[in-house]
């Protein structure tokens, strides 16, 4: 396995563990979505907007932490970069209203 491959199996896990509860079904099939590639194209990319959408706030956050730490710490490939968008995306619109400058100034100050 290239270490490309290593990266992206990584990130992946780490978003399936951050999203993943044996109890709620909801975000089983969301971590489904998010850790599939996109050979799919736009629809696996409208798929994970909308499981990202259903996923519940805390469980949002934290996977746009995992995201965040993954694009700080490495390079992200395409389809973990369209996944974290996807999440970022979910998080703006729902804890935020859809204000860039809210987050923005939210992420400032919690970031590690």
């Amino acid at each position: 396995m290239t270490t490309s491959s290593n990266h992206k199996k990584a990130v992946t896990e780490s978003l399936v563990r951050t999203i993943t509860n044996p109890h709620a079904a909801i975000r089983t099939a969301a971590a489904v979505l998010l850790a599939t590639s996109l050979a799919a194209g736009s629809v696996a990319s409208s798929a994970q907007t909308i499981a990202a959408t259903r996923l519940p706030l805390a469980e949002l956050e934290k996977s746009f932490w995992t995201c965040d730490r993954a694009a700080t710490i490495n390079r992200v490939d395409s389809g973990t970069a369209i996944t974290c968008g996807n999440l970022t995306e979910a998080l703006k619109q729902r804890k935020f209203n859809g204000d860039f400058n809210a987050m923005l100034a939210w992420w400032r100050q919690h970031k590690d």
